[in-house]
């Protein structure tokens, strides 16, 4: 199933934004209209996706003040979602080193960990942010996925309760209940919290796969199709979903609509093409 996604912090204006509680980041600047400005700047490009002008931006408020930790916070976020996570690490270490109590950076660090496969470091840093400040709730996600990855869910469960006693408006930390359910086999809660995450957002397309899932794991394969479909509707690029929709149409027998949804999972995905061809040879055989 598709797990929600973590969550970063930006830093805009000197403020914590971004779905976390607004906290005062302290710096000083030798310019501190021009490097406010470029900042901001950088900040609105990371929001509208343009990675390379948020980084020149960011480049500015650094040659302005090189001491300005929250300009590599945030470089360190376009670095990160443009994948080059190496460079990444580099900028929350200096932000680290210019400004050791602010617990975002360690979070931000810890996602780019996480993504490596780097878990145990990734833990770490969780820890180092939730330790400065207990009050983000997007930090437990984030560790709670990673007591999932190895398979404590019932501690994943309290990250994520726990979130959603800081926030309970917080879809994701409904959705990864769920998820975290399924693995322990209560299928009917984690309906619960996705029906809940749905209630939510309604738009939340990765709530409707992994609500697909637990009816999967409980046999109604018509209810998961449905809650696949709704999934690929509102994002039609996740591989996974495919590749699970195609197991729902399997269960039905419906081999010929099962190796569809695996040959797209392949267009979607290649890097993991053997396991879809697997299951299309599995369909194959069955028809």
């Amino acid at each position: 199933m598709e797990k929600s996604k973590k969550l970063t912090l930006i830093i805009i204006l000197g403020l914590v934004t971004f779905c976390f509680p607004i906290i005062l980041w302290k710096f000083y600047l030798k310019n501190p209209i021009m490097a406010t400005v470029y900042t901001t700047r950088g900040a609105d490009y990371i929001e509208k996706g343009e990675y390379e002008n948020a980084i020149r931006a960011l480049d500015k408020a650094i040659g302005l003040n090189p001491r300005f930790a929250g300009a590599y916070n945030n470089r360190g976020i376009a670095y990160a979602d443009k994948g080059e996570y190496d460079r990444a690490i580099q900028d929350y270490d200096k932000a680290i080193e210019l400004d050791p109590k602010y617990a975002g950076s360690y979070g931000n660090r810890g996602n780019i960990y996480m993504d490596k496969g780097e878990y145990d470091r990734a833990m770490q840093d969780y820890n180092m942010a939730i330790g400065m400040n207990p009050n983000i709730a997007g930090v437990y996600i984030s560790r709670g996925l990673v007591y999932d990855s190895r398979r404590e869910h019932d501690r994943a469960i309290q990250d994520y309760n726990k979130a959603i006693e800081l926030n309970p408006e917080f879809t994701e930390a409904y959705n990864n209940r769920g998820y975290s359910y399924i693995d322990k086999g209560e299928y009917d809660r984690a309906i619960q919290d996705c029906n809940k995450a749905i209630e939510l957002n309604p738009n939340a397309a990765f709530a409707y796969d992994t609500r697909g899932v637990a009816y999967f794991n409980k046999g109604e394969y018509d209810r998961a199709v449905q809650d696949y479909n709704m999934a690929i509707k509102m994002n039609p690029n996740v591989a996974e979903v495919y590749n699970n929709r195609g197991d729902a149409y399997g269960k039905k027998g419906e081999y010929d609509r099962a190796i569809q949804d695996y040959n797209k999972a392949i267009e979607l995905d290649p890097g993991n093409a053997e396991t879809y061809m697997d299951n299309i040879k599995k369909a194959e055989e069955l028809k």
